[in-house]
Order: structure tokens, then C-alpha cells, then sequence
């Protein structure tokens, strides 16, 4: 059956995850991830290691390829945030591609006026309307450099890569796949990175909302989860349902810290578990790595899962 490879360069290191879809749900045939990560807007030169700061981890993810217990026939790759350019813009899918390609490449000139429009190449997303019933669009604005270095970077596999997203949306896909009985409601997806916190709404499944806030200290995430809440409620939906906590810089303690604060403003709060509703026949070993970092892995395991949403793909 095909066996899918998902690549997900995070900003920590870079992950990698092979699920198989059987008639009775989706199997986890695979997990792993490098020590080092890759920063894919370097010159990256695996051939030449001086002054390339991201050898170790290319290093590391090509004997990680090399030696799959599978044979991939599918891969696909999740970029982090700060890989791309989120852009949001009034509109929704009756837009022509022609328009759709102005409003990008207007974005792309005002946040890089150096840069020639050409270099980028774009996924556009239509979101759930607001409260006041106004519909937005998100273009997910991509570097063509970064996409090169991936497929540099990828090639010992020797496969085109057949899809490449944004973590934070791949994340989506992973959640409405596990939490089937969360679709109809409305959720808050909170990514906790190293000095940044990703906030994402789902709306019956679709995507509503998106931000990202930088912070300095983890005590300062409380006050930006009061003033997300707030935007949230005043402009996209009277009430949140259910909120769920992921990332590499998800401890223990930080959960302790912060669902108080959520628990003010939702019913139900949780650490997101990747592999929830999948199976596997990993082996013991690999089975505990997976318990302990499930709440690290939605968006790598939600880059081999297809996109619920719609998206347009603006070359």
C-alpha cells in the first residue's frame, strides 16, 4: 500500500514521520528526527562544510534517509513560520487566479522591495467568514530558495516532493484526523516554539483564524493568550469550545502555568496528541519516543495527512 513521507523542518531540528492509510484508518509505519536543524534560506552545500552552519543536520537527515525501514512512495514537506511569509487579505475563493496573483505579489513587493516576485511561489487558503460575515483569504508566500534547498537537500531520495505546506496548517489536518469528535466545534490550536507562540482557530473544521506573538519570557504568554481571546471573541467567534497545546517548548510546567488562564475562557483544554487515533506496529522503543513526543509531531505527521481545506496554488 502507499506509504507516505513527511519531512518537517522545524526550527529545532527536522523531523520525519512515514504514515501508511489502510481501510480501517491511518497506520504510523515510522518516527524519528535529527539532532540539529536545517535552516533552509542558507547556501546549503553538503559538499562543501565550511561556514555552513546546518551541515549537522543535512548530516543527520540524509543517514536518517538512507536507512528507512520503508520504501516511501510519496513525500511531502512542512516549512516552519519563519520560512515563509503569511499574508491576509479581504477575498474568497470566486477571486480569479489573476487577481489572486496582483494581491500576492502587491504583498511580496511591500515586505521584500528588493526581491523580484518570481522568487516566491504561493498557496492561498480561504478562511471560515467572521462575525461580521467579512471573508478573508491567507496566502502562505514561500521562497523559491528555500523550496530549491529542499529539494537539494531531499534528493538521495530520488522523489518529487508532492506537497509542501505550512506547519501551523499541516497541524490542522493532524487534529481533524485524531480528534474527529472536536470537528463540529469550534477549537484554538496554540503552537508553543522558543520565542514565538502560534494561535489558530478551526470553525467546524475550517480554518477561522491565524497570529503569531513573539515573547521574551513563558509568563508573558498568559497576558498574549487575554488579549488573543478578547480579538477572538470580538471578531471571529462568540465562544471557543476547546483549546489544545503543541510544540517542541510544550513542558509539563508551562501546561501547568498556562491552563489556568485558558480554562478561564474555555471549557476544555489539553496537550495535543499526534498519534491519537492512529495505529501502529512500531516497536516497543520506538512507541515510547512516540508517547513522549506526540505533542511535538502534529505538524509533521500532519504534512503526510491530506489537506482538509481548500487551497489555491498560486506558481
Amino acid at each position: 500500500m502507499e506509504k507516505v513521507l513527511s519531512v518537517y523542518f522545524a526550527n529545532d531540528r527536522t523531523y520525519i514521520s512515514g504514515i501508511m492509510p489502510t481501510e480501517t484508518g491511518i497506520e504510523l509505519v515510522y518516527i524519528n528526527s535529527t539532532e540539529h536543524s536545517i535552516d533552509l534560506e542558507e547556501e546549503i552545500d553538503l559538499n562543501n562544510p565550511e561556514g555552513n552552519m546546518s551541515l549537522l543536520g543535512s548530516q543527520e537527515l540524509e543517514i536518517l534517509l538512507d536507512d528507512l525501514p520503508f520504501q516511501p512512495s510519496q513525500l511531502t514537506v512542512t516549512l516552519p513560520i519563519d520560512s515563509v511569509l503569511i499574508s491576509q487579505f479581504p477575498g474568497d475563493d470566486s477571486l480569479s487566479e489573476k487577481k489572486l496573483k496582483e494581491l500576492v505579489n502587491l504583498e511580496i513587493r511591500q515586505q521584500y522591495p528588493k526581491f523580484d516576485t518570481s522568487d516566491f511561489m504561493a498557496n492561498i487558503i480561504p478562511l471560515a467568514a467572521k462575525k461580521n460575515k467579512k471573508k478573508m483569504m491567507m496566502g502562505i508566500i514561500i521562497p523559491k530558495k528555500s523550496y530549491g534547498n529542499c529539494k537539494k537537500i531531499l534528493k538521495p531520495l530520488d522523489m518529487p516532493i508532492s506537497r509542501i505546506e505550512l506547519g501551523q496548517l499541516t497541524t490542522h489536518s493532524c487534529f481533524l484526523y485524531n480528534y474527529p469528535d472536536y470537528i463540529q466545534r469550534n477549537v484554538m490550536l496554540i503552537g508553543i516554539e522558543k520565542k514565538f507562540v502560534d494561535i489558530s482557530i478551526l470553525k467546524k473544521g475550517k480554518p477561522l483564524y491565524y497570529n503569531t506573538a513573539k515573547y521574551t519570557q513563558l509568563n508573558e504568554v498568559g497576558e498574549i493568550m487575554m488579549i488573543e481571546f478578547d480579538k477572538i471573541q470580538t471578531e471571529y467567534v462568540d465562544r471557543i469550545d476547546a483549546a489544545f497545546f503543541y510544540g517542541p517548548y510544550l513542558t509539563k510546567d508551562f501546561l501547568d502555568l498556562m491552563q489556568p488562564n485558558v480554562l478561564a475562557f474555555v471549557a476544555e483544554t489539553g496537550r495535543m496528541n499526534a498519534f491519537r487515533m492512529m495505529m501502529s506496529n512500531l516497536d516497543q522503543r520506538d512507541k515510547e519516543y512516540a508517547s513522549r513526543v506526540s505533542h511535538i509531531f502534529p505538524p509533521c505527521v500532519g504534512g503526510a495527512i491530506p489537506t482538509y481545506y481548500k487551497k489555491l496554488a498560486i506558481i
